[in-house]
């Protein structure tokens, strides 16, 4: 009677332990889903006024993690206007700023890089007009 009960204790344990196994699935744990951030625009400059824009201001939702300054760009149709590398705000890490040196009248496009775990929305399509100022 003893081994009887023995050996029924030892079949509940290796059938606990077997669907505790059985439960853990392929071992990896779920997949955690892309976070989503949207992106807004500004910039320093006055529209028909006197002040050209000197710098493109990047405002995400959340701190993207891994974003680098080689990951964001600008682009356009200009002749003399120059985009420096996206800086990070040392104070706020969802700032980044882009300075822009000898402004012309137009439409400047942002893009930022496709950063793993994270689907990127830019507003406007990144689309945001500078001004040469006068």
């Amino acid at each position: 009677m003893k081994n009887t009960i023995k050996l029924l204790g030892i079949i509940a344990l290796a059938a606990l332990i077997g669907f505790s196994l059985a439960s853990c699935g392929d071992g990896y744990l779920p997949a955690v889903p892309d976070t989503l951030v949207t992106v807004t625009l500004s910039q320093n400059g006055a529209t028909g006024g006197s002040d050209p824009t000197t710098k493109i201001t990047l405002t995400f939702s959340v701190a993207i993690e891994g974003l680098e300054a080689s990951d964001i760009s600008v682009g356009g149709d200009f002749d003399d206007t120059e985009f420096d590398a996206a800086e990070e705000d040392v104070d706020d890490p969802k700032v980044w700023t882009i300075a822009v040196t000898d402004a012309e009248d137009g439409t400047a496009v942002v893009s930022i890089a496709d950063i793993p775990g994270y689907i990127i929305t830019i507003a406007d399509d990144g689309e945001i007009v500078i001004f040469e100022g006068s």
